[in-house]
């Protein structure tokens, strides 16, 4: 187990089809592709499970296995 994303992009591809949980990578903003950014223009509710499912893709992210 590692404690660093080695591929984000593998990361922002299962976060969006595996978990439905939509974000925009920071290189789309001039910033690294290690960051993202995220809309607050939901429910409370629909926040905190899409932030849970954030949580959720690290962990299986980290824990990939090729």
């Amino acid at each position: 187990v590692t404690d660093e994303i080695k591929k984000p992009a593998l990361f922002y591809t299962l976060l969006e089809e595996h978990f439905h949980v939509l974000v925009a990578p920071g290189n789309e903003f001039d910033y690294s592709n290690r960051y993202f950014r995220i809309s607050l223009s939901a429910t409370n509710d629909d926040l905190h499970k899409g932030v849970q499912k954030i949580i959720d893709c690290v962990d299986y992210t980290l824990n990939f296995k090729q």
